[in-house]
């Protein structure tokens, strides 16, 4: 029987891998590693996502904001990340809406913006019939109570 890898959690996008992206790639697949899912964490980066992902058929895209970057999001971003599903929500490489959630672990989080921004991203995620892929790091209780109000009826 063989086993179909599948990476479901890298940032092949951050430009830690600019000079080394493709060999990554290509060792991936060498060792089996047949589709990878890059998740997007910023909006800043969200184009070079979107380009890695229509250039290479093993990947596969997820659009979000992380909790840990929260000064960097814009209540502009929940918007442009909706226009990005938009535009993508029949492609076949958008697979989810990621990587959101809580992390309590950051010096004086602001749980509360990053509980409202976890809360629109989970939204969006049902708007668009999307898994979402989450971060969840000394939050655990949050972050039920949160998935908990976002089941489906």
């Amino acid at each position: 029987m063989k086993v179909t890898l599948i990476d479901t959690h890298t940032h092949l996008d951050f430009a830690d891998f600019d000079a080394d992206r493709a060999q990554v790639l290509d060792n991936c697949l060498a060792l089996g590693v047949q589709r990878m899912v890059v998740l997007g964490v910023y909006q800043r980066n969200w184009q070079r996502l979107g380009e890695l992902t229509e250039a290479n058929p093993s990947l596969y895209a997820a659009f979000g904001m992380h909790p840990v970057y929260i000064d960097e999001h814009r209540t502009a971003h929940l918007n442009e990340l909706g226009d990005w599903l938009t535009r993508l929500q029949r492609h076949p490489q958008l697979c989810a809406v990621g990587e959101i959630g809580l992390d309590y672990y950051v010096e004086q989080p602001d749980r509360a913006r990053q509980q409202a921004l976890f809360d629109a991203q989970l939204q969006l995620a049902s708007d668009f019939n999307l898994p979402a892929l989450l971060h969840v790091r000394r939050s655990h209780a949050d972050v039920i109570a949160t998935l908990k109000r976002h089941r489906p009826k």
